[in-house]
C-alpha cells in the first residue's frame, strides 16, 4: 500500500507541475527592447524632474528590428518644453555587450545619439547620456530616464 502512495504521488507531481526550464523564452537584450517605450521617470545630474506634459512625459521610444522613431517634446527659445513634440527616424543597435544604445542617421549613418544601458528588465529600460545643459547652454548634464513598456 505504501508504494502505492508515493507511486501515485510521484505520478501526480509529474503530469502537474510545469516544465519551469521550457516554459519561458529567454529573450536577448536584442529582443527585450523591441516594442514602444515611455517616460516614467526623469533624473538631470542627480535631481528628479517631473514626468509632466509638455516635457518628460511626451518621449515615447519606439524600437522596431532595424529602426526607432523617437518622439521627444519641442522647446522654446528659452529652452522649455512646448506642446508640440519632434520626431527622429533612425536606425539603432546594441554595441559594447548590450550596454550602449547607438542610433546613427539613416542615410549617412552619423551618430546622433550613444545611450548608455543602466537596466533593462522584462518592461523596464534605465538609460543615461551626456547633453546640453537646460539650464546651462554652455555645459553638459547626465540625463538618466526610466521607461515602461506601453506596447
Amino acid at each position: 500500500m505504501r508504494t502505492l502512495i508515493i507511486l501515485a504521488v510521484s505520478l501526480f507531481i509529474l503530469t502537474n507541475c510545469n516544465d519551469v526550464t521550457g516554459s519561458e523564452e529567454i529573450k536577448t537584450p536584442s529582443e527585450m527592447i523591441l516594442g514602444k517605450w515611455k517616460v516614467s521617470e526623469a533624473t538631470i545630474d542627480g535631481s528628479v524632474y517631473p514626468v509632466t506634459n509638455p516635457g518628460f512625459g511626451q518621449i515615447e521610444v519606439t524600437f522596431t528590428e532595424n529602426d526607432v522613431e523617437y518622439i521627444y517634446p519641442g522647446v522654446d527659445d528659452s529652452g522649455m518644453p512646448t506642446a508640440s513634440t519632434d520626431t527622429l527616424i533612425a536606425n539603432w543597435q546594441l554595441e559594447n555587450e548590450s550596454t550602449l544604445i547607438h542610433i546613427t542617421h539613416p542615410i549617412n549613418n552619423v551618430t546622433l545619439f550613444e545611450w548608455e544601458v543602466v537596466n533593462l528588465g522584462v518592461g523596464l529600460l534605465k538609460t543615461s547620456f551626456i547633453s546640453q545643459s537646460p539650464l546651462d547652454q554652455q555645459s553638459t548634464s547626465t540625463y538618466i530616464l526610466t521607461y515602461q513598456l506601453i506596447e
